[in-house]
């Protein structure tokens, strides 16, 4: 019996998705729309690792506009994504060097604002 509930652990274990996360980068901002006619969906998460810019979408999201802009005000990133409940999207700021970034998400449900650091590794 042992024998058959270790192996039953570790295929659950071998096929559950292993997540790891990096630094969370808070945002700032509103996140609702009065006139949305559905429940409103959770806003998504970030986290920085390395040069690696990771959003968490905790609800489906749809017209996600992310924008990564330096401290000189250069936009590094502008794209629309979309992500489904528990998916993750990765950008990768490998080009972007070091310093000080500034991020904003925007959607029809608001607008979020964050600020991380890339440093040296």
């Amino acid at each position: 019996m042992k024998t058959k509930l270790l192996t039953l652990l570790m295929l659950f274990g071998l096929f559950s998705p292993l997540s790891v996360y990096g630094d969370n980068v808070p945002t700032k901002g509103e996140w609702h729309d009065d006139y949305y006619r559905s429940v409103t969906p959770a806003p998504p998460t970030v986290s920085i690792d390395g040069n690696l810019l990771s959003i968490h979408f905790i609800d489906a999201l749809d017209d996600l506009t992310v924008q990564v802009v330096n401290e000189q005000g250069a936009i590094l990133y502008n794209e629309v994504v979309s992500g489904e409940a528990g998916e993750c999207v990765s950008i990768s700021l490998d080009q972007a060097g070091t310093g000080c970034f500034y991020l904003v998400l925007e959607h029809r449900l608001g607008q979020l604002t964050g600020d991380f650091i890339i440093q040296n590794n």
